[in-house]
């Protein structure tokens, strides 16, 4: 781990108290037993020094009014998509947001009527079902292909019928996806932008993942098929990154003038107009400054993927991750303890006592599977297995 020695990845900081979404929605046993949560996606580390810097100095400041992003902030912004993504962009396609589910909602509203269809991929992240329906659209889904219990795969023949569909107008596609790892390939991508300008199916591709590269190469949605630029936009942000998820700040990149223009409407329409003092300040600088300290966090994520996976083959074989290609959200397949989802539920949060994400609340595809969040110090890591195998012992799983 010569790598990440200037930084540290063993400490685990002490979230109880502070309204985190999930250390504080723990049980009180939970609590007493000072159980580490692994569900939601987000880091139990620190996020990067310069980061953190940048707050406090922000913070010293003592003025904390309406804040507008400006050159620097694009400049940041446009610098990291085209050194990490070799995607070089335009200043205006930029529209800052407060976070990516709020811009599925926007683009929701602003691409579809009520009742117009909207094509999702199962299983996959919840609130992208939860932001059609909300706004009184349909949901319209294509399975994922699990592959010989190994690679998930897009349908594409599923993926083709349901886009001729005159009632589909949107598909939110997610790269690389939540929950299962993958990270699309260019061909794929080019299969999913053909089929969807073919139909007339306007595409949100969400890559708040895209920095978090275990395995092969991530290519933006809109680079890998420029010919359907006008009929896409790209949802990115520092929130999973740098762990700022708190400071709602995103980015929707839009390269259409046409779509642009009314997604920006919308935004306005919705009271979006200024973006997180703290926001800007954390954007600009792990942007400018961040790197070094992400790629030691990658090597980092990737080492604890690597301990889990072979801590499984020696301890529990009968369950498998997912290969890791992209995310740190690790895809657990549970399926051979032949339990009901509500089984293994009870057994891995009331006696293994891990706070996870069940694979159910990822839609159809995810029955079976659990979901484990990968960002933390080794030895929460190997505590949290140690606990797994005394309760598959319990129960003489081995």
């Amino acid at each position: 781990m010569e790598h990440t020695k200037a930084f540290d990845f063993t400490t685990l900081p002490n979230r109880n108290n502070t309204g985190c979404t999930k250390w504080d929605r723990r049980t009180d046993a939970e609590k007493a037993a000072d159980i580490v949560p692994m569900s939601i996606a987000d880091m139990d580390l620190c996020c990067a020094p310069c980061v953190m810097e940048a707050i406090e100095a922000a913070a010293r400041h003592g003025v904390f009014g309406y804040t507008d992003a400006e050159d620097v902030y694009f400049d940041a912004v446009m610098g990291w998509m085209e050194r990490r993504h070799d995607w070089r962009i335009e200043r205006e396609w930029i529209l800052p947001e407060n976070g990516v589910v709020p811009a599925m909602s926007v683009a929701v509203r602003t691409f579809t009527e009520p009742g117009d269809g909207v094509l999702l991929q199962s299983p996959g992240y919840p609130p992208f079902e939860m932001m059609v329906t909300l706004n009184g659209r349909e949901a319209v889904f294509s399975p994922l292909l699990l592959r010989d219990d190994e690679t998930y795969q897009m349908d594409f023949d599923d993926l083709r019928e349901k886009a001729a569909d005159p009632r589909v107008k949107l598909m939110f596609l997610c790269s690389p996806h939540n929950p299962t790892g993958r990270v699309w390939t260019e061909a794929e991508l080019r299969m999913v932008a053909d089929i969807c300008r073919e139909n007339d199916v306007f595409v949100v591709s969400d890559e708040i993942h895209s920095d978090m590269i275990m395995k092969g190469k991530h290519t933006v949605f809109a680079k890998a098929a420029p010919e359907i630029a006008d009929r896409c936009m790209v949802f990115t942000a520092p929130s999973k990154t740098f762990n700022i998820a708190g400071l709602q700040v995103a980015n929707t990149i839009i390269p259409g003038a046409d779509a642009r223009e009314r997604f920006a409407k919308r935004m306005l329409a919705d009271g979006v107009s200024n973006i997180s003092y703290f926001g800007r300040q954390a954007v600009i600088a792990a942007y400018l400054q961040g790197e070094p300290w992400l790629e030691a966090l990658l090597a980092h994520i990737r080492e604890n993927f690597e301990f889990f996976k072979n801590w499984l083959h020696t301890n529990l074989p009968m369950l498998r991750l997912m290969p890791a290609e992209g995310t740190y959200l690790a895809w657990m397949d549970c399926r051979a303890l032949g339990m009901t989802d509500a089984e293994l539920e009870r057994f891995m949060r009331g006696e293994a006592m891990l706070f996870l994400d069940e694979g159910t609340m990822f839609g159809a595809g995810g029955e079976g599977f659990m979901r484990f969040t990968l960002v933390l110090p080794r030895h929460e890591l190997e505590k949290a297995l140690e606990r797994l195998l005394a309760a598959a012992r319990i129960r003489k799983i081995v």
